[in-house]
């Protein structure tokens, strides 16, 4: 008999319908932001851009609606909640160099990363095993896991678990939008 105690989950989704027109539109948000705000948020991000919040924004809604329809009917299956509420929400936009510090999101239920724009060898995002001391035992089979960024990616995970991305080590700029999840 095995009893498995410490797993940690890792959803990913895809929004199949986002294409050559949402990515447009979101871009074209994120530039007038920018306009607003070109110093953006100092949080974990070297080399790029972090906007404020943009929970009630248009590409806010947009993922929302995702959520709703797609994640929640998974996460009640696996999690038992019966609902999801987006709490934060900001964009990331990282040109070649870009990368995010290791760091976790207090203070919140679930966290996750909708990614709007992936030029090749853009980064991927690094999630830590969280068994620490589990490195001291030969049984240790738990690496960290990378995930590649894909246009229209959705990738929710608890937001204690440590993770980081890479350096974009493209030509053009990944951009994202993350997020912030409380659960009931």
């Amino acid at each position: 008999m095995i009893e498995n105690w410490f797993s940690v989950p890792i959803w990913y989704f895809y929004d199949q319908n986002f294409g050559d027109d949402q990515e447009i539109k979101m871009i074209e948000f994120f530039n007038e932001y920018q306009k607003n705000d070109n110093a953006g948020q100092n949080r974990s991000n070297v080399n790029g851009y972090q906007s404020g919040d943009i929970s009630n924004s248009e590409p806010a809604q947009y993922i929302d609606s995702f959520l709703q329809k797609e994640v929640l009917p998974e996460l009640v299956t696996c999690i038992n909640i019966t609902k999801v509420s987006i709490n934060s929400m900001w964009f990331n936009e990282n040109g070649p160099g870009g990368l995010n510090r290791n760091h976790v999101h207090p203070q919140t239920d679930l966290s996750g990363v909708f990614y709007v724009s992936t030029p090749e060898d853009c980064g991927n995002i690094v999630f830590y095993n969280p068994l620490t001391v589990s490195v001291m035992s030969r049984c240790n089979r738990e690496e960290n896991v990378h995930y590649t960024p894909e246009r229209g990616k959705f990738v929710i995970f608890p937001s204690w678990l440590y993770h980081s991305v890479r350096p974009n080590k493209g030509n053009g700029f990944r951009r994202s939008i993350a997020f912030n999840l409380t659960v009931s």
